[in-house]
């Protein structure tokens, strides 16, 4: 904001500064803001955006903390930045990454002041920094009555993404062919997802968008981004979500979206949210497995199939794995759920993608899960406990609800 419109004020006591940026000052953080942003809050072009079409960008944090200018070689970390002037789609943007602060906060094991501070530097204490997301080191909120906007500054990690399209890279080039991958590092991620995801869900905040694309991988650890921020991706929804939608058509991808929001919202308890978490991530062991490939059964220079076809194809497929694995798993209970899932969704529609064939077969690798589950009985074990969460107690003759199960085993497995 101009310089009247900024408050004079001490912007954070020595004691609450972050060790990452002991150095850092607002007024560094201003020079950032008026030398790299435009009027409207854009980046400018010498900046480097982290993604393309991406409210977050990469700085060195010599840039923050005003040391050496910026040199090459340092460390960088992100900046985020949801602007809201004039306009409902920029103002959903700042509604929605406040909310994902509070949520933030409410999460941090030492902050006391839930609500952000508005119009000052706020820098978070390593030390109350909460297990498993990705750390925030300083929030700035600006609230004036020309601007309303959030910063966000947080370390630079490598997003699973990038790690799974490395490995697709050398599975294409045939270097696998001598040595399988290590399974223990996806058994090890998902785990820690899984943990961070119930203590998230024991304190009432819940990831909503779980998907591949929100992971990132810090000291090769697997960290949450995007928390309690807007509505999950509808290729990640559950099938008990879906099928209380509305609507008549499945063909629209922004009306399954606002019928399914309008559901998540209307049944706030945790079998609605807090289940929706817990089968996304089913489908993110399943991205991980098939190099990212899984929930697209199409080219993707065709016209995507309707949702209900992705649905019947994803179910198809958990029964051909089910089939597969028989012979070394017992899966008569699960696939008595499949079964009746496919009947529901069988009804919606004629022909649906047939998941045998070579062409989906090579577009979506999914063959890969057979093989890997069969490798690693944790990993069979993960999934059909997060996809098939109302039916794993009876299936692995556990007592007790079915997540207590879920995350003792996880800690046993991450700690193997």
């Amino acid at each position: 904001p101009p310089a009247s419109e900024r408050p004079d004020n001490n912007f954070a006591t020595k004691a609450a500064r972050s060790v990452m940026f002991s150095n850092l000052t607002e007024d560094n953080f201003i020079k950032l803001w008026e030398n790299k942003y435009d009027s409207g809050g854009l980046i400018k072009e010498d900046a480097q955006p982290l993604a393309q079409g991406s409210f977050a960008s990469i700085f060195p944090m010599s840039v923050l903390t005003g040391e050496d200018g910026e040199k090459k070689g340092g460390k960088q970390c992100i900046v985020r930045v949801a602007n809201s002037p004039p306009g409902p789609a920029q103002q959903f943007t700042y509604e929605k990454e406040l909310q994902a602060l509070i949520a933030y906060l409410k999460l941090s094991p030492a902050v006391t002041q839930i609500e952000p501070e508005k119009n000052k530097l706020v820098l978070i204490n390593t030390d109350e920094q909460p297990r498993g997301l990705c750390n925030i080191y300083a929030y700035y909120v600006i609230e004036t009555q020309t601007q309303r906007t959030i910063f966000t500054i947080m370390p630079l990690g490598k997003p699973l993404m990038d790690v799974i399209e490395e490995e697709l890279i050398t599975a294409s080039d045939g270097q696998e062919t001598q040595q399988p991958r290590d399974l223990s590092q996806i058994v090890g991620g998902i785990s820690q997802l899984a943990l961070t995801l119930h203590m998230m869900h024991k304190k009432g905040i819940y990831w909503r968008d779980c998907k591949v694309d929100n992971v990132i991988l810090m000291d090769g650890k697997a960290q949450i981004i995007d928390i309690n921020s807007g509505v999950c991706t509808v290729g990640y929804a559950s099938h008990e979500q879906l099928a209380k939608l509305q609507i008549e058509t499945f063909t629209d991808s922004q009306a399954v979206t606002d019928a399914l929001e309008q559901v998540l919202q209307s049944q706030p308890d945790h079998q609605t949210w807090e289940t929706q978490d817990v089968f996304a991530l089913s489908i993110v062991i399943m991205e991980w497995l098939t190099y990212g490939m899984f929930t697209y059964p199409y080219n993707r220079d065709e016209a995507a199939p309707s949702y209900v076809h992705l649905l019947l194809y994803e179910l198809k497929v958990y029964d051909l794995l089910l089939s597969e694995l028989s012979d070394l798993y017992d899966v008569s209970v699960l696939k008595g759920r499949l079964d009746r899932k496919m009947k529901h969704w069988s009804a919606r529609i004629g022909e649906g993608i047939d998941p045998t064939s070579q062409i989906v077969r090579d577009l979506t690798l999914w063959p890969l899960a057979v093989t890997e589950f069969r490798r690693d009985r944790r990993l069979f074990d993960m999934w059909a406990a997060l996809a098939f969460w109302d039916h794993v107690d009876h299936q692995f003759g556990f007592i007790g609800h079915w997540l207590d199960w879920y995350f003792d085993f996880a800690k046993h497995a991450q700690a193997a």
